[in-house]
């Protein structure tokens, strides 16, 4: 009983623990695992270890880059087309489908494949009442697709509190929402279709 009731707690210690991953050889992982049994890798380190696992390189999940909008302001793309954010009309071709984006606005535009459909995320953000940003998100069908995936959902969140929920209905050609930011708040977007999902993270930081 009483070791059931320790595993218990340790799973929920665990629940809300920080996971390190550590780079070495098989070789080091031994060495590692030896020190976790010993009890002496707590020590060792500083901090309380819970547990000691192997993964391989290939199922760590890359975490996306956060997207400094600040610059765009400044004309600075490099980042931006880094992380495959290009102009609409690169995106969209001569088939720009939503003319009711700002015209003096920054806009920004990037393909997402989810599954075996592609949809484009826009970004279109201009100053607002100082010293709020007026950011104008949408999602659109792209090539040949009139209508957006049934059930494709748009979230998006400030730290853990959800600002955002849409949900494309039958045969819908686009959806869109403003959101309003200050500078130094960061946000994030997700774009999901059934088990795909894309997530995109952004920082407006304080201009000098």
């Amino acid at each position: 009983m009483n070791n059931e009731i320790d595993k218990n707690q340790q799973q929920e210690e665990m629940s809300s623990s920080t996971l390190f991953v550590f780079k070495g050889s098989q070789k080091d992982f031994y060495r590692m695992m030896s020190l976790f049994e010993a009890g002496e890798l707590s020590d060792l380190l500083g901090i309380e270890v819970l547990d000691v696992g192997a993964i391989v390189e290939s199922q760590l999940v890359a975490q996306p880059k956060v997207i400094n909008l600040s610059q765009w302001f400044q004309n600075n793309f490099v980042e931006a087309i880094q992380e495959a954010w290009l102009t609409l009309e690169e995106v969209f071709g001569k088939s720009i489908r939503n003319p009711a984006f700002r015209s003096q606005a920054v806009k920004r535009a990037k393909s997402i494949q989810l599954g075996d459909r592609t949809v484009a995320l826009i970004l279109d953000i201009a100053p607002a009442e100082n010293p709020e940003i007026s950011t104008i998100l949408g999602v659109y069908p792209i090539g040949s697709q009139t209508y957006l995936p049934e059930n494709l959902k748009l979230n998006v969140y400030e730290s853990e509190e959800t600002l955002v929920e849409l949900q494309a209905p039958l045969q819908s050609e686009g959806m869109i929402q403003e959101l309003f930011f200050l500078p130094g708040e960061a946000f994030r977007i997700e774009v999901s279709l059934g088990d795909f999902k894309q997530i995109e993270n952004f920082l407006l930081f304080p201009t000098r």
